[in-house]
């Protein structure tokens, strides 16, 4: 069988020329448990929601990871044919250096600011909580 290819764009990674066994098994394991609440009447039964679609050979990009995981464990031969498009810088961010306008309370970053910053990866996504500094911490 040839080489699975795993091409890359911004959104969407196409899984190609992958075996029927460890498709499955993504389409398996890149899945969530759903269950909603029905007003009239409790709980509904539990639902799977799956992020690949067997049909397209799709899943989100985020996934790659997990993805790529997947693939190793199977001990699968791949190839990833990246094709994102890296966004061009729109926006000119310059943080002061100080809180105040004498230039006496420096802008310092808190220990957890600095944890994001020392293990963040290019084109990550950050959550933090609201009021957590994320801008300061990722504008330096």
């Amino acid at each position: 069988m040839a080489k699975v290819q795993i091409i890359v764009t911004n959104v969407y990674t196409e899984v190609k020329n992958v075996s029927k066994e460890t498709e499955t098994k993504i389409y398996r394991e890149l899945a969530f448990e759903i269950q909603d609440f029905n007003p009239a009447g409790g709980f509904k039964p539990p639902r799977i929601h799956h992020l690949y679609s067997r049909k397209n050979k799709l899943t989100y990009t985020g996934l790659l990871k997990h993805l790529i995981e997947i693939l190793d464990d199977d001990e699968v031969e791949y190839e990833i044919i990246d094709k994102r498009e890296k966004p061009e810088q729109n926006a000119d961010f310059h943080f002061v250096p100080f809180l105040d306008k004498e230039g006496k309370i420096p802008l310092k970053k808190r220990d957890y600011q600095q944890e994001i910053i020392d293990k963040c990866e290019d084109r990550e996504v950050i959550q933090a909580a609201t009021g957590s500094g994320k801008s300061i911490a990722l504008h330096t």
